[in-house]
């Protein structure tokens, strides 16, 4: 009873897994690969490009079947095939010698990285939670940072002290053993174990009054979904979202408070914290069909820079003089700085909003790439101090995307949401991927290639942020209007009483 009480914090470990190996192995620590795979007879820096380039192609084809993929097979199974695929993928590139037999091994690591990374994780999540998702999603998304602190470490030292194929058959044993754990412990959704989803709790100290307005919120926010054709109530997943289901609420005496305050109490409420944290599921509302595609677009040009800026940064730093060694304690340096703020991205995000927090990392991510950019003009104190930021600001592409794929979905259209923001993810991670090394053919250098990307992150960032602060808006005040309507309607329908 024991196990299965505390089952969601196995969840958690589950998904957490699951992108420390399908994302932290084939993605946040391969960088200190490239700059030995470059080296290989044949290949070059154009090659190491196609190397990557081909990972992130194959895994955007298995994002697009996904559905599919995960109703032919039981999602347990599918992630703990896709993890297999992971694994493979890493045993192949132990044996490679060519540029065709890594763009092989490469393809393997795309399709374990397209179903079993972001996608697999998240939606592992949205079935198991339902509440305080920012933290849940931001302690998962971990898993592929420790892979990028610890990882580049044994890798490197494996390579130094023995030989590149024994560190990549190194990290396939560690895989093939994590997919095992997985088959063993993954339960896709709370009700195969006898359990409900985890709402989120209601604060301890709420005042009364506090309770009955988001009483008074929460059921707007029901109708409104209703009238807009979502059967998600509003205690659907929501990082943003608090449940007030809860027995305080139905001790409260509601008949000392007039049902038009509470309305009006809602609206002001909703008027008070545009800009910080929204007191409404924003899912109650569909997101406007202009708005989703900016969202797609935001996500190709998020999906380029996360994926070839962090790439890229080891040959990078190398390039600019660094020591390979020291390059790859910067590398994890990084890699720690990504993990924790994977986690405190999903606690700033609960606390002050995905919006709030979302634009303060962009600016972040932002100046990452302009002290990347700038590497080549100091040392390894620079280079350290573009390392430390770039770490902090990259968990926008998990941490951020999960959030805003499951803010702004229903239940029933989460799996599809999900799946076209990561789709949209890693078709600019392929499209953009190649841009560093035939830049750098063309200019003999990699800044270039991240002022670009400096500039393609100012772009999502004003879309990502625009979309958001718009949507919580248009939510607001379609929630204050239906609360107006409704109290106008009980009123009306009370007053023969009252003048009886």
């Amino acid at each position: 009873m024991g196990v299965k009480k505390h089952y969601q914090t196995i969840i958690v470990a589950c998904a957490f897994t699951l992108l420390f190996v399908n994302t932290g192995f084939t993605s946040t620590s391969f960088s200190i690969y490239q700059s030995y795979i470059v080296d290989i007879p044949g290949v070059g820096d154009v090659g190491g490009s196609v190397v990557v380039t081909v990972r992130t192609f194959v895994s955007l084809i298995c994002m697009f079947f996904t559905g599919v993929y995960f109703r032919r097979l039981n999602p347990r199974i599918g992630f703990f095939v896709a993890t297999l695929f992971t694994a493979l993928a890493f045993f192949l590139f132990g044996r490679a010698d060519s540029l065709a037999s890594l763009c092989v091994a490469s393809a393997f690591a795309g399709i374990g990285y397209g179903f079993g990374g972001m996608v697999a994780s998240t939606y592992l999540i949205g079935n198991w939670f339902r509440g305080k998702v920012g933290s849940v999603s931001g302690i998962a998304t971990m898993g592929s940072g420790v892979a990028a602190i610890f990882i580049p470490i044994l890798a490197g030292w494996l390579i130094d002290a023995f030989s590149l194929s024994l560190a990549f058959y190194v990290e396939a044993a560690i895989a093939f053993i994590l997919a095992l754990l997985l088959f063993k412990f993954v339960r896709v959704k709370p009700e195969d174990v006898g359990l409900e989803p985890v709402m989120a709790r209601p604060k301890p100290n709420q005042a009364p009054k506090d309770l009955a307005a988001k009483s008074t919120q929460e059921e707007v926010a029901e109708v409104t979904i209703e009238e807009t054709g979502e059967q998600r109530t509003a205690a659907s997943p929501s990082a943003n979202e608090e449940s007030t289901d809860h027995p305080a609420l139905e001790q409260h005496e509601h008949g000392h408070i007039h049902k038009a305050h509470h309305a009006h109490h809602a609206h002001h409420l909703h008027r008070r914290r545009t800009v910080g944290r929204p007191r409404v599921n924003l899912a109650s509302m569909p997101l406007p069909r202009g708005a989703y595609v900016a969202m797609i677009f935001a996500l190709v040009l998020l999906g380029g820079v996360s994926v070839a800026g962090y790439n890229y940064f080891g040959i990078l730093l190398t390039t600019q003089g660094i020591d390979a060694g020291v390059a790859a304690l910067l590398i994890s340096l990084a890699g720690i700085f990504l993990t924790v703020s994977k986690f405190v991205v999903g606690i700033v995000c609960d606390k002050f909003g995905t919006l709030t927090g979302s634009f303060c990392f962009f600016i972040l991510l932002i100046a990452a790439m302009l002290l990347c950019a700038l590497v080549g003009i100091g040392g390894v104190p620079e280079a350290s101090a573009a390392a430390v930021v770039l770490g902090i600001g990259m968990p926008l592409g998990t941490t951020g995307i999960a959030l805003w794929s499951l803010e702004l979905s229903s239940a029933e259209q989460m799996l599809k949401t999900i799946r076209h923001f990561q789709i949209a993810y890693a078709f600019g991670g392929f499209v953009f991927n190649l841009m560093p090394g035939v830049l750098c053919e063309l200019t003999g250098t990699y800044t270039t290639s991240y002022f670009i990307m400096m500039g393609m992150t100012i772009i999502c960032a004003f879309i990502v942020v625009t979309v958001y602060a718009h949507h919580i808006k248009r939510t607001q005040k379609a929630i204050a209007q239906k609360a107006r309507e409704n109290s106008a309607a009980k009123n009306e329908h009370s007053a023969p009483k009252e003048a009886v």
